[in-house]
């Protein structure tokens, strides 16, 4: 059987809601469970809750580099962790992960607890289906188009000194995992600085792969 760690995003998630081991061990992950994950995470979590589960299960970060990363104590990061995971074990959630968005709303509606749910609820799911797909796509596509044109480490970027520091402080040597951050991410490594971001932002720009600005925090 697979360590937790060992397996890939977004499986991680099921076996990190319903456990390795005990009475749900022996139940898989339904087919739809990554758009299952995604709705979720989109609807029923916070972006904290949702910035805090892709660091420790998407990037495989330990409890420690998360805590340095947002100056928090290794008991406050974990318990952010811990709490992102209780909500998705709710029984109003978990039934997603658990039989799958069509499943878990067939049931619903079956039961006559859901009355004129199903017509809003499908052009809900094809919207997070659709944009889903293409943002799965796009990344993909990015990745390898960042493989093939540039340097493995972020050592030949020509990054200052301070930046390339901060960014292998933060565990981040490999290209493609820098230039898959958004700005957000990168102002959110602690030590980083306005100056070393903005010459991250900017060596992203001249290099062909801008970062994502999606953000809500600004510096002072």
């Amino acid at each position: 059987m697979k360590k937790e760690s060992q397996r890939p995003w977004p499986e991680v998630m099921f076996y990190a809601v319903f456990g390795e081991h005990g009475p749900e061990s022996t139940i898989k992950p339904p087919k739809d469970f990554d758009l299952s994950l995604e709705f979720l995470m989109r609807n029923k979590l916070s972006e904290e809750d949702v910035m805090f589960l892709r660091e420790r299960y998407e990037k495989g970060l330990s409890g420690r580099a998360i805590a340095e990363q947002h100056n928090l104590t290794i008991g406050i990061a974990r318990g952010k962790i811990n709490k992102a995971i209780k909500r998705l074990r709710h029984p109003s959630r978990s039934k997603y992960l658990r039989y799958g968005l069509v499943e878990a709303t067939k049931r619903e509606v079956e039961r006559g607890r859901v009355p004129a749910y199903e017509e809003g609820y499908q052009a809900g799911y094809q919207d997070c289906k659709d944009e889903f797909l293409m943002r799965d796509q796009n990344r993909k596509e990015r990745i390898e188009k960042i493989r093939c044109t540039l340097p493995e480490d972020i050592g030949n970027l020509g990054l200052s000194n301070h930046a390339y520091g901060m960014l292998r402080r933060a565990g981040i040597s490999r290209t493609e995992t820098l230039l898959m951050l958004t700005k957000y991410q990168i102002m959110e490594i602690r030590g980083i600085g306005r100056k070393a971001a903005d010459e991250i932002f900017a060596k992203a720009e001249i290099l062909g792969f801008p970062l994502d600005d999606n953000t809500t925090k600004k510096y002072e």
